[in-house]
């Protein structure tokens, strides 16, 4: 889903903040993403939600053309009223690392990241 994800350091990346009423130009060529169990009755009162055998994961159906979100203006504005966490969380992610050696066998760590979309 994303092109690149970068761990945060505090002086490289101290300038990076969220900001709520972002431009969503990252996310117009999106087809499909992931929902999460907590928003599925808001994500299916705008978009079909979607299984795909190769995701494995519920996914918000965003457009039906490749690379073509039907959900973003080409001023870069979202259209309707909700937009889904995966979305809204830019450009900030989690990202599940292999085990290092502080950490017990056969569990993972989860980093903080920066997501790069192109």
């Amino acid at each position: 889903m994303f092109l690149k994800l970068t761990n945060l350091d505090a002086e490289q990346h101290r300038d990076l903040r969220y900001t709520p009423n972002q431009p969503y130009d990252f996310a117009r060529e999106l087809v499909m993403v992931p929902v999460v169990s907590g928003e599925v009755t808001r994500v299916a009162r705008e978009m079909p939600i979607v299984f795909p055998k190769a995701q494995g994961v519920p996914q918000a159906l965003l457009g039906v053309k490749p690379d073509e979100s039907l959900h973003v203006r080409d001023s870069g504005h979202w259209l309707g009223r909700y937009i889904p966490a995966h979305i809204r969380r830019y450009p900030f992610v989690l990202a599940e690392v292999p085990t290092s050696p502080d950490v017990a066998p056969g569990q993972s760590e989860v980093l903080r990241c920066q997501a790069w979309w192109g």
